[in-house]
């Protein structure tokens, strides 16, 4: 029997490490996602590696009203 799989979502600090696709460059989120404007989302295809941990990256950058609503 296959153990159940969690979902789960991370916010990662601009600083993290995400792996290129091949799992053989790391870079940071900050400079992976430079040229992201506000309002954007990108999905980086394939699996990546953050955190010793092979998982999905989906990034945003919200926009400024929504980031002051929430806190």
């Amino acid at each position: 029997m296959l153990p159940k799989t969690v979902n789960f979502r991370l916010r990662l600090r601009q600083s993290d490490k995400i792996s290129s696709r091949s799992g053989k460059n790391r870079q940071k989120g900050e400079r992976v996602f430079a040229n992201l404007k506000v309002g954007e989302r990108r999905v980086l295809s394939g699996k990546r590696w953050v955190w010793e941990r092979r998982v999905y990256v989906v990034a945003t950058r919200p926009r400024i009203d929504t980031v002051s609503k929430q806190q």
